[in-house]
């Protein structure tokens, strides 16, 4: 499986010095893996006699013949259109099999079934090349109403789980037929077009579980029409199509199209408008397109967000596309009922817990050229199904004033959702500091609330001094609301008693709008306590941990809360962790005393394997949980699905004893899966999370792979790739911190393992943390020298292994990993023999209102921006450099521009350099075609430079 290498032979490339173009001289090398010692060859007629003199000659001096073929030499040589390459056939093998499967539980205990969802390959380049429009931040194929870059499933099968082995009792892709296609055999007596499509392989997505957990949908996507709504009964053991009319198709480009009611019977559907006027493309240019900014001293910044609308042409096409209509539908009646609203943009729809009512965010005008739909005015307003009335809860502007920094919102409402334990009340949260986290106040937001029929004036629910994070609600009146303030990296939360019901306090104001009715200043809830307050969240070794919720009869998720006793109004919480140590992670499940904040431990996971929490399986009369859903995996097995019976909360807290490792581990574990590693020969590979100290002190980790059965002491140094993403920190002590498990699974079909299968060492997600220094805020202020002292630190860990040498280690990296690659080239050019960049960004000053996490303009810190981009130092970069980039790069801050630039003043300085653009791709790669082509440069790059 793995390849031995044999000695290679390569011609020495030389610079001219007379032109400094590439000369070819009749002279070639041979040379070891485990050697930079090269032994010069000559052609004498039609013979090679070898030298009796060996030299050292730097390995990025030559040009390898024999990686690849005579005819991919020659294809990896041409400039312009290339066709498409393979890489060895071991990574190809990697990169056609399907690795993960995912599972999916319905809602209710104890779990009567399980869907297995199998993966489809990946799509071809002929699927990325049907059209496709890039409006205000969407990318939409317009033939089916539908984003251009779905992720779909290629089968779904239906598992019922017992106490003995579970069992397949349906599989969709056995059941499904095309309706279409019967109604197209009845008008037209065609049964071989019939039998064709038959063999067409199914593109299922939008799986959802209906709140009683006895049926699901699903879609099925048809290139030529869009999406098609099934529904699977699952105790009828079938499946229907539920649209069967050819004007009812299913509008997807939003949100998702379907969305269950709380009774498992009504279905809130988005369908496609057959009232919109036809769209036709102008022949002449109607005149020039305009922006202004005429409000004096109020700023505008907007990052480089990507397929922005243009002109008025563009503004048309918009709202032809996203202009759509709702309805619902009945399962039990079979009847699809238009809701009497106008066709409009609707963007998010929300179903009361009551279904009495829908929240309803609808797209309005004026439309921005600068910043996506996302920024676009908005109208909420809530639609009473009963009586077929609206009300208007808010109408917001055009959101083109929110400053960059991380803690900054808009100054108009936001965050519009139901109350999860109540019939119909709706809430929301208004900052308090116009959204400017630099305005000096008090409290920050405030969390309004309105009850059905939304006839009073809103009620303030209570103030916070951060940001709002989240709400989780239980099925009583206690409640967990979490603040955060990202400046710090801090998080509170807090619990309080927010009661069901409260007196309505009516007012008689003209004003229509409810966020602009008058309010009372005096908060409902004054006793906000503080459950946890954590300085850091980048903590992990000091985390508390998260609630686990459940659906409750409303169909909506709320806390999983247990009370002991009736009078007790502090409930206790099961809290799920990832358990994070100086050993690695192992998840947990506790159960919290929210009165005393004792905590139990009802499971960890346990040595070999890494296990964590996904759900819960099965609970008792008293909701307290009995069984979870884990999952379990180890280097040599693929993540499955067990459950594990826990003790429950009585009897814990009877016995006051924690649990401790030796005890979860003599827990029953039930399988509910057995999926088996694809590739066996891969299960020798060598993994190990290693530790290192960088020249600060500050503690790093990473994954090394190798090889099977590789022994530095007799094999000697491999050939190394390396491959990183920076990360932002505000202390040593948590950037030091261990983030992953030894007892993971080795996931080799992805970048950069595949080389593994080519005699590679490869060394993984070497943490390169970028530090605040003491008592500073901004970690970019040392950006280069602390990543270079990081990339130094990972080498000379590895030369000291004795698994690497200096002259032959390549560094990479996707994004902000390719910026980082840059970077080390320019400002460290003796550390890599080469290095790999893919859809990066090069030149800040491109991105002048921040980028990543900094939240800086270029105007407040120009010599950083300058500082940080490679490009200004593109003189500096010597060892080669390979660009690869999607041509519709969706990215914000990584535009295409970025790798052309960079790729021209490389060439223009005569650095080695190669840009490779993949079309009809994105930031992600998707295509067969293209992830293999990039496997393929990625391979020639590094034989040719690193081997």
């Amino acid at each position: 499986m793995f390849p031995k290498r044999c000695p290679t032979q390569a011609w020495i490339y030389k610079v001219c010095s007379c032109c400094g173009s590439w000369k070819k001289p009749k002279q070639r090398v041979r040379f070891f893996r485990n050697s930079s010692q090269v032994h010069l060859l000559y052609k004498s007629r039609n013979k090679v006699l070898e030298c009796s003199v060996s030299d050292h000659i730097p390995r990025k001096d030559m040009l390898s013949t024999c990686i690849a073929s005579h005819q991919y030499e020659r294809v990896w040589n041409q400039q312009g259109t290339i066709p498409y390459q393979i890489p060895p056939k071991e990574m190809v093998q990697l990169v056609d099999m399907q690795i993960d499967h995912p599972v999916s539980f319905p809602p209710g205990y104890p779990k009567e079934y399980m869907l297995v969802i199998e993966s489809p390959s990946l799509p071809s380049i002929e699927e990325l090349s049907r059209p496709e429009l890039r409006l205000a931040g969407y990318r939409i194929h317009p033939c089916t109403f539908t984003p251009s870059r779905m992720s779909f499933v290629s089968n779904i099968q239906v598992w019922k789980l017992s106490n003995s082995q579970p069992k397949c009792i349906m599989d969709i892709s056995q059941s499904y037929y095309d309706p279409l296609l019967l109604f197209h055999k009845e008008e037209n007596g065609n049964s071989d077009l019939f039998k064709e499509e038959m063999k067409y392989s199914l593109k299922l997505c939008d799986i959802h579980w209906a709140p009683n957990g006895k049926k699901f949908t699903f879609c099925v996507f048809k290139p030529e029409w869009g999406l098609q709504l099934w529904l699977c009964d699952i105790e009828e053991r079938q499946i229907y199509p539920l649209l069967l009319e050819r004007n009812q198709r299913l509008h997807a480009i939003c949100e998702s199209p379907v969305k269950w009611f709380p009774d498992s019977q009504r279905l809130l559907i988005h369908l496609i408008s057959n009232k919109t006027k036809s769209l036709t493309s102008p022949s002449i240019p109607q005149g020039p397109s305009v922006q202004h900014h005429y409000q004096v001293q109020r700023q505008a910044p907007a990052r480089t967000f990507q397929d922005v609308l243009k002109n008025s042409y563009d503004e048309a096409c918009l709202e032809y596309y996203c202009t759509h209509e709702l309805a619902i539908y009945d399962y039990m009646e079979r009847s699809c009922k238009l809701l009497p609203l106008e066709p409009g943009y609707f963007t998010g729809t929300s179903i009361s817990p009551n279904g009495e009512y829908i929240l309803i965010e609808e797209m309005t005008r004026p439309y921005s050229y600068l910043f996506p739909a996302s920024r676009f005015p908005r109208k909420i307003q809530i639609f009473h199904i009963q009586d077929a009335s609206t009300t208007i809860v808010a109408e917001l502007g055009l959101q083109e004033h929110i400053p960059i920094d991380m803690d900054a919102v808009t100054d108009s409402p936001r965050c519009f959702q139901w109350r999860a334990n109540v019939d119909a009340t709706l809430c929301w949260v208004q900052a308090l500091d116009h959204g400017n986290p630099k305005n000096q106040v008090e409290y920050r937001d405030a969390i309004y609330s309105i009850s059905a029929p939304f006839k009073e004036n809103p009620r303030l629910l209570c103030k916070l001094k951060w940001r709002l994070e989240d709400i989780d609600w239980s099925d009583h009146e206690y409640t967990l609301i979490w603040e955060e303030w990202y400046e710090s990296r801090s998080r509170r939360v807090y619990s309080c008693h927010i009661p069901l019901e409260w007196n309505a306090n009516h007012g008689d104001s003209p004003i229509t709008t409810i966020v602009e009715r008058p309010w009372n200043n005096q908060p409902i809830v004054n006793d906000l306590e503080c459950l946890w307050d954590i300085p850091n969240w980048e903590d992990r070794y000091h985390l508390p941990g998260y609630p686990i919720s459940r659906m409750n009869s409303f169909g909506k998720w709320t806390l999983r809360t247990v009370q002991l006793e009736k009078h007790n109004s502090s409930p206790f919480l099961y809290l799920i962790g990832p358990g994070a140590s100086d050993k690695g992670d192992r998840p947990y499940l506790d159960i919290l005393d929210t009165q005393t904040l004792k905590r139990w431990r009802l499971w960890q996971s346990s040595p070999p394997y890494y296990e964590r929490c996904i759900g819960v399986y099965s609970e008792d009369d008293q909701q307290q949980v009995s069984q979870i859903l884990i999952s379990r995996e180890s280097p040599k097995e693929l993540p499955n699905v067990c459950t594990i019976q826990v003790p429950t909360l009585r009897t814990t807290y009877e016995n006051s004893h924690s649990l401790d490792a030796s005890h979860c581990s003599s827990f029953y574990i039930q399988s509910l899966t057995f999926f088996e590693h694809p590739f066996p020969e891969f299960l020798e590979i060598q993994r190990e999370l290693v530790e290192y100290e960088r020249q600060d002190g500050v503690r790093l980790h990473a994954n090394l792979y190798l090889p099977p059965e590789y022994d530095p002491k007799k094999s000697g140094p491999l050939p190394t790739f390396i491959w990183a993403y920076p990360q932002e920190y505000l202390s040593s002590d948590t950037a030091g911190q261990m983030r992953d498990s030894p007892f993971r699974f080795v996931h080799l079909a992805r970048s950069p393992l595949y080389w593994l299968t080519q005699g590679y060492a490869i060394l993984d997600g070497p943490e390169m943390p970028i530090i605040a220094k003491k008592g500073g805020k901004h970690p970019n202020d040392d950006f280069i020298s602390q990543l270079v002292s990081s990339a130094q630190a990972a080498i000379d860990y590895l030369v000291d292994r004795g698994v690497s040498d200096r002259q032959r280690i390549a560094i990479g990296g996707h994004s902000y990993g390719a910026f980082m690659t840059a970077n080390l080239l320019a400002h460290a050019p003796k550390l890599f023999c080469c290095g790999i960049a893919r859809s990066g960004a090069y030149n800040r000053t491109l991105t002048p209102f921040g980028f990543q996490m900094e939240d800086r303009n270029l105007w407040q810190i120009p010599s950083k921006y300058i500082e940080m981009s490679p490009f200004i130092y593109a003189d500096r970069i010597s060892s080669p450099l390979l660009l690869i980039h999607g041509e519709l790069d969706n990215n914000d801050g990584t535009h295409l521009l970025q790798s052309e630039r960079m790729f021209s003043a490389l060439k223009g300085l005569g650095k080695v350099v190669r840009l490779v653009k993949l079309p009809l791709e994105a930031h992600h790669y998707r295509s067969r075609e293209s992830v293999l082509h990039v496997l393929y440069e990625m391979h020639q790059w590094l034989e040719t430079f690193c081997r």
